[in-house]
């Protein structure tokens, strides 16, 4: 979980998700890690910028993950780069 968003087991129920998302603030989804694996706890390593997950995480849980934690692109991480080191200069 970040502050963008949280990823959760599978087989969480939508009516807990939807009070979890409310007491967090954060929208959530159900998901899975490492080519299906439920314990997404131990899959996925993520802060406000970027993530890593397993090694056989699939291309489908990585566009998941990447959705629901909107991690920035790079371009984005370039033009903020950018104008700090413009405003530094």
């Amino acid at each position: 979980m970040t502050n963008n968003g949280g990823i959760v087991h599978p087989m969480t129920s939508l009516e807990e998700m939807n009070e979890l998302s409310t007491l967090m603030q954060v929208p959530l989804t159900a998901g899975t890690l490492n080519k299906g694996s439920d314990t997404v706890g131990v899959g996925i390593v993520a802060n406000d910028w970027c993530g890593f997950v397993g090694v056989e995480t699939t291309y489908t849980e990585i566009f998941v993950v990447d959705n629901i934690f909107k991690f920035k692109s790079y371009t984005q991480d370039e033009h903020i780069k950018t104008g700090l080191i413009n405003n530094m200069v």
